[in-house]
């Protein structure tokens, strides 16, 4: 704790009451005495806590927290948390110290809230009130902006929507379609942000003081980035730090974060501070390409940021026999349900089955934690035929009769460590038709009404069945590296295609306008899949029905996007290259000033295109503009100063 701050808390009921003394009350001491005889809840609460503080008392929730904190070494190593706790809870008196007046921290026009928009949209404290219910208590930095709307879906967001059972910490995380009020004013890219990720850290405990019984609150840190098992760690040690010592340390850890470097500056390991420790983490891209990056398939201990860093192993037990078949249904992005006993269980295997297809990014809408205050709730129930590409999880018994029409529904139970024994994975193959769900969580499996395609293999289920669920590190490089091959082997058939309709390199003309990629044509494709090699890892009844399932979904819109985009780069690339290379000391003696115009406008818009794109080199920007400064001088003056040209 800051010096300056415990001894202003040492002497802080002293010199409130002092305060009060010196107070022209008529003299006769009455506002001091009904100050002491308790008519000012408030003050006393205050004058309480402050005494409580400075005289050196620790609160058990902070000795709880101190003993799970391991050692302490600078170097934390990134272990994940345990999920399930029965901390005492903290105190009320310090309610009356997470105002942020009262901390020393500052943050003002120097912080970095550019870096900070990139890491982070915001922190916040949700907690239950009676009177209110779910309400967003504090947020951090505290000029965030929350609209009414957005405000209410995460607070609903951060606590779970039914009675889970369970007593202590857990951790889960959702996704919400973000509204144009809910990005702060330093976040950059507003536009392209259209989901926010919530990162949660719940605790529940009992506490006869609460009308309630117990003791409910969250720590919620929200991103634009889905980096799951980072912020799993990352908002474990800022909700512990709250827990402990309150808003002051949530700040603290915040401001931490502040002067974290940009992560896309290094494609090596960034050392972050957080609360005097230091966090080794690695950022992976989103786009991949066709090399998994080494630390996906390590299993040392690495904090990784990344979409595609879930533990794939122990959620994925109940379902080994039917996984081949979740990896067709993520492929094509069928919509999907899960029903959970509680946001964990929901949360972890909806990211789990959405990074099954990595390299390939799921472009459908994914929640990892879905509720019936969610502001798409109604347009989802809505749905009863023409469902959406979409995977949903929920918890609340509501959602098994308003998607009951839903063509696939899977069911997993995460229990509570400290009061169930693990369950054995039942072998389910897909059920045509079959609504009727067992009353007990205990029966878990998948229910779907979709033609599936691929077969099971089941030499690969039977190897994961065989394995011990506590390697659950070697599970998810096992689990990784076998899709992570099926989905390349996948799309080999495309790649070899664009190989195909690709323009030549001759066909690049410094003189010409710059060649586009070819647009897609599905019928065209599928016409020439049979003579390109399918995947012969595993079995399938009909590739030609699954490509085109494929060809549907969002994931292939997606994905073509993104090879377009490269392609056209590519061959923009390639005619600014050509344009350095061309000598327009010749070219230029046999051209009229209408085809020196035309040239220069060409090259102009290319190298702006190039340039946003940031697909130049810094020598080929200097050629480039020597060039044109060249080209210009042989034009008459009226159009050189209409026509200046630079490329940064």
């Amino acid at each position: 704790m800051n010096p300056r701050r415990a001894s202003s808390l040492d002497s802080g009921g002293s010199s409130l009451l002092a305060d009060l003394e010196s107070c022209d009350d008529g003299g006769d001491g009455q506002l001091v005495d009904r100050v002491r005889s308790g008519s000012f809840p408030i003050i006393n609460r205050r004058i309480s806590a402050m005494e409580a503080l400075g005289d050196g008392s620790v609160s058990p929730v902070a000795e709880l927290d101190k003993e799970s904190d391991g050692s302490d070494e600078n170097v934390s190593q990134p272990s994940e948390p345990e999920e399930k706790t029965t901390p005492t809870p903290e105190p009320d008196a310090r309610s009356a110290l997470v105002s942020p007046a009262d901390c020393d921290i500052t943050h003002g026009a120097d912080t970095d809230w550019q870096t900070w928009g990139k890491w982070a949209t915001c922190v916040c404290v949700v907690g239950f009130d009676l009177e209110v219910g779910q309400r967003i208590e504090k947020i951090f930095p505290e000029h965030a902006r929350l609209n009414a709307e957005d405000a209410k879906n995460i607070s609903f967001l951060s606590l779970p929507d039914s009675n889970t059972g369970c007593t202590g910490d857990s951790q889960f995380n959702f996704r919400i379609r973000a509204s144009d009020g809910i990005l702060p004013r330093f976040t950059t890219n507003v536009k392209t942000k259209k989901y926010l990720f919530g990162s949660v850290y719940f605790r529940q405990v009992p506490d006869a003081q609460i009308r309630r019984g117990y003791y409910q609150k969250s720590v919620v840190l929200l991103a634009s980035n889905a980096y799951p098992s980072f912020y799993k760690h990352v908002v474990s040690i800022i909700a512990r730090a709250y827990f402990a010592r309150g808003f002051p340390a949530l700040q603290a850890a915040c401001m931490d974060m502040c002067t974290w470097p940009d992560p896309n500056s290094s494609t090596k390991p960034l050392i972050l501070p957080m609360l005097e420790k230091k966090l080794t983490v690695k950022v992976t891209s989103s786009n991949l390409g066709n090399h998994m990056p080494e630390e996906l398939m390590s299993s040392k201990k690495t904090l990784l940021a990344s979409p595609f860093a879930v533990n794939l192993g122990p959620i994925l037990v109940p379902f080994y026999a039917n996984i081949q078949f979740l990896w067709e249904l993520m492929l094509t992005a069928e919509p999907v349900i899960i029903r959970a006993s509680n946001p964990r269980a929901s949360s972890e295997l909806v990211l789990a089955l959405v990074s099954l297809i990595a390299p390939l990014k799921y472009m459908g809408d994914f929640r990892p934690y879905f509720t019936i205050h969610d502001k798409d709730c109604q347009t989802y129930v809505k749905q009863k035929k023409r469902f959406p590409c979409c995977i949903l999880g929920v918890t609340n018994p509501y959602f098994e009769q308003a998607f009951q029409t839903w063509p696939t529904m899977l069911r997993v139970d995460l229990p509570d460590k400290s009061r169930a024994s693990p369950m054995k994975p039942q072998k389910m193959a897909s059920l045509p038709g079959m609504r009727l769900w067992p009353a007990t969580f205990r029966i878990q499996g998948v229910s779907s009404t979709y033609k599936q395609m691929i077969e099971n293999d089941k030499s690969f289920a039977r190897d994961l069945l065989k394995a011990k669920v506590s390697e659950s590190s070697d599970l998810t490089i096992k689990i990784r590296a076998h899709f992570w091959s099926l989905t390349q082997q996948f799309l080999i058939p495309f790649e070899r295609y664009f190989a195909r309709i690709m323009p030549l390199k001759k066909a690049v003309s410094p003189f010409k306008a710059v060649p586009k990629f070819p647009k897609f044509d599905p019928k065209h494709f599928l016409s020439c899949l049979p003579e390109i090699d399918c995947p012969r890892q595993v079995r399938c009844r009909n590739w030609i029905a699954v490509y085109r399932r494929f060809l549907k979904s969002p994931n292939f819109k997606g994905w073509l996007a993104e090879k377009e985009e490269a392609a056209n780069n590519e061959l923009l690339r390639l005619y600014l290259d050509q344009v350095c290379d061309v000598d327009l000391s010749v070219w230029l003696k046999k051209k009229t000033e209408v085809e020196k115009v035309d040239f220069f406008l060409r090259v102009r818009d290319a190298a702006v295109k190039g340039s946003q794109c940031n697909n130049l080199q810094k020598h080929t920007i200097e050629i480039l503009n020597a060039k044109m400064e060249a080209l210009l001088a042989t034009l008459p003056e009226d159009l050189q100063t209409s026509m200046a040209f630079s490329v940064t």
